[in-house]
């Protein structure tokens, strides 16, 4: 039961590494800001990932609007999330690494285990993205291996999300070690727009009655809404669609990313239905808003910053109730 890397496949006419083992396979765009496309769990024939049924992956040039272009899966947003002008810089909708073209090395061809390394430099930041992405044969787990470094003179603050768009329907399941949430004011159609702070998972809707956030919602519905949890209990978030029997967590270091936004889409954005989750390192979207609020990390001249993840396919729950730091999966 090996695991491998294929480096032979184009997508969209743009190179595609194939890292996979007889579980699961990882599809990854580099030209496409180092994009994560595709994540199929094998067993059940089942893609985890949501992509964008109107628009494919593509090379865009900085400063490109991200919600016109979104391709899905996972993206690393840094080092902002909205469009907006801060000390005098541009700062591009969803960041500068998107757009970007990510040199790439095989570096473990199996069959043991497999895996890539990416990189690339931002554009306007003075910062340097690498990450490893590897995986063991017969196990459902991708290790992620992040390295941020500041590659100038000053100081800069950032917020970087792990962008993870995932497929829905209704009754998926949305698992978190939260409290407090916040819910964005930007679209509180389904919700009191006097009460936008709630205790997971339960918020108030706007007629009164009670909304259970943790359920996905169908179409039909016609609402979209983002959610900030205050601060992670701990580092982890999971969907499970017990309906199909799969399901996909992500583990994560809370020291870093110490909040995780939810971007709920059921109909109510542009006709999509789809969840993203958003490990993140502050909170709320405008990184001036975050700076003023204390909640956007900094990095410091010459600072290299280290981290890993963990992208889990699971199966056989309907509920997670943890997820380890070896990726061992908990739940009902």
């Amino acid at each position: 039961m090996p695991a491998w890397v294929d480096v032979s496949w184009q997508h969209f006419g743009l190179q595609a590494l194939l890292v996979e083992n007889e579980l699961v396979r990882l599809e990854i765009l580099p030209d496409a800001g180092g994009k994560m496309y595709s994540l199929r769990y094998k067993p059940a024939d089942a893609e985890l990932f949501w992509q964008n049924p109107r628009v494919p992956p593509a090379v865009y040039p900085p400063g490109t609007p991200y919600d016109d272009t979104w391709a899905g899966g996972w993206d690393d947003v840094f080092p902002n999330v909205r469009q907006e002008e801060w000390r005098g810089m541009p700062l591009h909708d969803h960041g500068e690494l998107w757009t970007q073209r990510w040199r790439w090395e095989v570096i473990e061809e199996g069959p043991a285990r497999a895996g890539v390394h990416l990189w690339c430099l931002a554009p306007l930041t003075p910062a340097r993205l690498d990450k490893w992405i590897t995986l063991t044969a017969g196990e459902p787990i991708f290790r992620l291996r992040y390295r941020l470094s500041n590659m100038g003179p000053l100081p800069f603050h950032y917020t970087w999300n792990l962008h993870a768009a995932v497929r829905t329907r209704a009754g998926v399941r949305i698992d978190l070690p939260a409290d407090t949430m916040v819910i964005d004011p930007w679209d509180t159609r389904r919700f009191d727009a006097t009460q936008l702070t709630y205790t997971w998972p339960t918020a108030r809707g706007r007629d009164g009655r009670p909304v259970d956030v943790s359920r996905a919602l169908p179409p039909e519905a016609g609402v979209c809404d983002q959610h900030y949890v205050e601060r992670l209990r701990e580092g982890w978030v999971a969907l499970t669609d017990a309906e199909a029997g799969v399901g996909v967590g992500i583990r994560f270091d809370e020291r870093l990313f110490s909040t995780c936004w939810l971007f709920l889409t059921y109909g109510g954005w542009r006709g999509l239905e789809a969840i993203v989750v958003e490990p993140s390192t502050g909170w709320p979207s405008a990184l001036s808003e975050a700076c003023a609020a204390g909640r956007a990390p900094v990095l410091e001249a010459g600072q290299q910053l280290e981290t890993e993840a963990l992208l889990i396919a699971y199966a056989g729950l309907r509920s997670v109730t943890s997820i380890a730091p070896d990726g061992t999966v908990r739940g009902e």
